[in-house]
């Protein structure tokens, strides 16, 4: 994806917009990556709660408020923090998918030491819906069902989704193919993104 990828880039002076932004064709791909150390008391859901908090809810609103400064300011997207370069490209809102992609790292061996076993990633469950409906430890569902669908991806699982979809193409059919299936009503359950 590197041909296509614009890492740190600004939307304005020392104001990060995102992580990483793709744009290819009518899709545009932008990632928040996070690494939080995951707390170790005696609180599981506590444990997670603060996790969660940091983790993913912090980076999910980065992610919509980047999303929504990209459509509000397609042609205020800067290639450094001093706003001296813009995006080299157009971007058309207009005629965009955006996917939105959260990288959460850190609780990869505090899952594999909750469960026992596995390959430390969470598990995903459509009924999981809303910031606050997270409290089962390690398991992610929709963020929050009323805006952008929010992919979250881990320590584990970025390697296995990066790995396996290295096209454009495949990332966001994949994408495209797993929000639908997330938000269709259908009960859904994985134990994780593999």
């Amino acid at each position: 994806l590197s041909l296509w990828s614009y890492p740190n880039l600004y939307r304005a002076r020392g104001k990060e917009l995102s992580d990483l932004l793709i744009v290819f064709g009518n899709h545009i791909l932008i990632f928040s990556d996070k690494t939080c150390e995951y707390p170790m008391t005696d609180n599981p859901q506590l444990n997670w709660a603060r996790w969660f908090r940091r983790a993913v809810t912090k980076s999910a609103k980065q992610l919509w408020r980047a999303e929504q400064w990209i459509k509000q300011h397609p042609d205020r997207v800067f290639l450094d923090k001093e706003c001296s370069q813009i995006f080299p490209f157009d971007i058309d809102t207009t005629q965009a998918k955006i996917h939105l992609i959260l990288v959460a790292r850190g609780a990869a061996e505090a899952c594999k030491e909750f469960f026992g076993s596995g390959s430390g990633s969470l598990m995903i469950r459509n009924d999981v819906q809303s910031v606050e409906a997270h409290v089962l430890p390690f398991v992610i569902g929709d963020i929050d069902p009323a805006k952008t669908f929010v992919h979250v991806l881990d320590d584990t699982t970025l390697d296995i989704v990066m790995n396996a979809l290295n096209t454009v193409s495949d990332l966001t059919s994949y994408l495209d193919k797993k929000e639908i299936l997330l938000r269709s009503g259908k009960n859904i359950f994985a134990t994780g993104e593999e």
